[in-house]
């Protein structure tokens, strides 16, 4: 069982999954249909779950 969102009981549900009706649903995979939530790592984009883009980082060294 699990709530919406963290109670004093503490019921919450795992990374990936999400709470629906009283209990915690596994997220929709990858190239599949939005569910109530995506699976860890996935996002929504477009009605699917797609995975997110890696944050990249760039360092530009002024020569002296």
């Amino acid at each position: 069982s699990c709530a919406p969102s963290p109670s004093q009981t503490g019921l919450t549900c795992m990374p990936g999954s999400a709470c629906a009706n009283g209990v915690c649903e596994a997220g929709t995979g990858e190239g599949e249909a939005c569910g109530v939530t995506c699976a860890s790592g996935l996002e929504c984009e477009s009605g699917l779950c797609r995975a997110g883009d890696a944050a990249v980082c760039r360092f530009v060294l002024d020569a002296l």
